[in-house]
């Protein structure tokens, strides 16, 4: 990244924590061009304000889904690892099912997500679980299933919906599974 380019970030995060409504636009309008991970927890702040205006707090869940680097995903996940941020997974969850990326990376974070949380939030996590491409990794998935698996062994007489859904969430893990063996 160029100075140039660290400025403007810099700048389009000062117009962030503004109380100008033309000034917060502005800094969507540059972090969508030049934003990287930095921009991130600014953003999550603001989004947590209480008298941040609807439209404003809806740009900024949407300029969650432009920011396409890797290093933004790994960032997201911290955030959303963080018990101050903990209200914001629903919306945050949902912004990354809608980016088409690919977070195989962390099937891990989902699962347990999906095991931990309510019912929401595992149907989001079912929903990411099933963008899933190639990135997973073989360890990470097999731990999932035990977990899965140790989560029906425990809840037997758990939330029905929510067995279902991670039912489904371990199917997809089997197929993810099966397809890591055609490839060896």
């Amino acid at each position: 990244m160029t100075k140039k380019e660290q400025l403007k970030i810099n700048q389009a995060i000062s117009d962030l924590n503004s109380n100008s409504f033309d000034q917060i636009k502005q800094a969507i309008s540059s972090i969508k061009s030049f934003g990287n991970e930095s921009v991130l927890e600014p953003i999550f702040d603001k989004i947590l304000e209480e008298n941040i205006q609807s439209e404003i707090r809806k740009e900024l869940i949407e300029l969650l889904n432009s920011l396409k680097l890797e290093s933004v995903q790994n960032e997201i996940i911290r955030l959303c690892s963080l018990k101050k941020y903990e209200v914001l997974k629903k919306e945050i969850f949902s912004t990354i099912w809608n980016s088409n990326q690919d977070y195989g990376k962390h099937l891990l974070f989902f699962v347990k997500n999906a095991i931990d949380e309510d019912l929401e939030i595992t149907i989001e996590c079912l929903t990411i679980i099933e963008n899933m491409q190639d990135s997973i990794n073989e360890k990470d998935l097999l731990e999932t299933q035990i977990l899965i698996r140790q989560f029906f062994d425990l809840n037997q007489n758990g939330n029905i919906q929510k067995k279902q859904i991670l039912s489904i969430i371990l199917e997809n893990l089997n197929k993810l599974d099966s397809n890591i063996d055609d490839l060896r």
